[in-house]
């Protein structure tokens, strides 16, 4: 208890100690002031003005990403077709069915001049019955008259032009007269033959067919075989050469 006593009036005395010190100084220092003449004092006072930075620019705006590719659709894979239907099989010939045709003799070629039948008679003319004048007749066997068919002849791709559109007709350039029976003569058989006529564009004759008859089948005959001796300028159409038929009419006229 004495020992903390002791220590606190020791501070006691420090403290006043120290009091009269500043006591005596601030009256110093209030007699220097009052015996120094005062002066206007100007102060320069500087002042910085604060600016504030510069906001920071703003982030680039970035573009959106690009929207993913959509992915493509797969193709089906190919559809494999279904093999195609087999032919039946061909049905079995029936028992009805009749046998196929042996095919067709190819028909002769015999001279001659083309005649439904023979000419009866004691005396006269002989002719021989055939398809054809083109040809030997004593060259070839001997076929019987009733077996000798028609032979059509002709050349192929023959096509008759229109006859309104020809501006040139074909015509005859040499003829020929047939000799006169001699039992016709006699009997004064006379006719008129009206045949068709084909004269291809080279002027060969293609064909001869009877429009109209004499009325009888040897003068008939007889004027075929003869127009096959004749010689024609071909039809025109704007001067090229063209196939051509006409009518040609073949007399026989007995003369006093």
């Amino acid at each position: 208890m004495v020992g903390f006593e002791d220590d606190d009036a020791s501070q006691w005395g420090i403290f006043a100690l120290a009091f009269l010190l500043a006591s005596g100084l601030h009256g110093m220092l209030g007699g220097l002031a009052n015996e120094a003449p005062q002066k206007k004092m100007t102060e320069r006072i500087e002042m910085a003005v604060y600016k504030p930075p510069p906001p920071p620019p703003p982030p680039p705006v970035e573009a959106p990403p690009p929207a993913p590719e959509k992915p493509k659709p797969k193709e089906p894979p190919p559809r494999e077709l279904p093999p195609p239907p087999k032919e039946p099989p061909p049905p079995p010939p029936s028992n009805d069915t009749p046998p196929p045709e042996p095919p067709a003799e190819p028909i002769p070629i015999v001279t001659g001049i083309n005649m439904n039948s023979v000419v009866q008679g004691n005396s006269g003319m002989a002719t021989r019955v055939g398809n054809t004048t083109y040809g030997d007749p004593n060259q070839e066997r001997f076929v019987d008259p009733s077996q000798v068919k028609g032979y059509a002849g002709g050349q192929p791709g023959f096509k008759a032009a229109r006859a309104s559109s020809l501006s040139k007709d074909a015509r005859v350039l040499r003829d020929y007269k047939a000799p006169y029976p001699k039992e016709l003569a006699d009997e004064g058989v006379e006719g008129a033959v009206q045949l068709k006529i084909e004269v291809t564009k080279t002027g060969v004759i293609n064909g001869v067919r009877i429009v109209r008859s004499s009325g009888n089948k040897t003068l008939d005959a007889l004027a075929v075989s003869a127009i096959k001796k004749f010689t024609f300028a071909p039809a025109e159409v704007d001067g090229e050469k063209v196939d051509s038929d006409f009518s040609y009419t073949y007399r026989f006229e007995l003369f006093d």
